[in-house]
This record gives C-alpha cells, structure tokens and sequence, in this order.
C-alpha cells in the first residue's frame, strides 16, 4: 500500500529536500548543505582558535601574576632586611646614649660632691673662727 504524499513532501512542490543537521540551519533556506557544513568547519576552527588565545592569555596572566609577586616577595625581603638593620642599629643607639647618660650622672655627683666638700670645709672654717672668736672673748672676760 501507498503512503499519501502530504501537501508538502519534495514530490508534490519539486523542492529537494535538505540534509537534517544538528540544529537544523539550513532549515527553511536555500543553502547547500556541502556550505553549511564548511560554515560549522570555519566556525569550528574560530572558536578552536578564540579558546587557544583565551589559553595563552590566561598563561601570560598567571606569568605576569608570579613575576609580580616575585617583586613583590623581593620588596618584602628588602624591607625586612632594613628593619632587622634599624633595630640593631637602634639598640646600638640606645646603649651608647645609656652610658652616656651614667658617664654625665657620674660626673655631677663628682661636682655635686665636690661642691659639697667645698661648702661644708668652706662652713667648718667659718664655724673655727667664730669660735676661735668666742673662746678669746670669754677668756678676756
């Protein structure tokens, strides 16, 4: 038994029918599937060559990335070497500025008891002559 022929098989309006492709893009066109499958071909090969370049973009990022962390590691490495120097150099500093600091208290207590010396023989030969004084006035009484 026949099959109908439906009002639009290729028999009845004498169009060839067209190759069914994923997505059907030749569908209601008039194109030769021989030049959509060379357009999927050449777009294929953009999308093949857009992914290589996103790939070496991402390498030259993660390259860039390292090297600036690398300066970056340096920098920090630098800046602890200066700090470990400023500490030695201030505890350096600060020992030096101690002893002078003892040599300068030293010294005025040398004055200090020096002038003390001073002032008490200074009082003590005062005090010797007002009582050489008082003894020779109470003798002459």
């Amino acid at each position: 038994m026949d099959s109908p022929v439906s009002p639009q098989s290729p028999e009845r309006t004498g169009r060839k029918q067209e190759a069914a492709l994923p997505g059907t893009l030749a569908k209601g066109r008039n194109e030769d599937p021989c030049s959509v499958v060379r357009q999927l071909a050449v777009w294929e090969r953009e999308l093949e060559e857009i992914e290589k370049k996103g790939g070496e973009l991402m390498t030259g990022q993660w390259k860039l990335m390292r090297e600036q962390m690398g300066t970056v590691m340096e920098g920090l490495a630098e800046m602890q070497g200066q700090l470990v120097e400023f500490r030695r150099v201030s505890v350096q500093g600060m020992a030096k500025v101690r002893s002078e600091v003892k040599e300068v208290e030293e010294k005025l207590q040398n004055i200090v008891a020096h002038e003390e010396r001073a002032f008490r023989a200074e009082w003590r030969a005062e005090l010797e002559a007002l009582a050489g004084s008082l003894r020779e006035g109470l003798r002459s009484e």
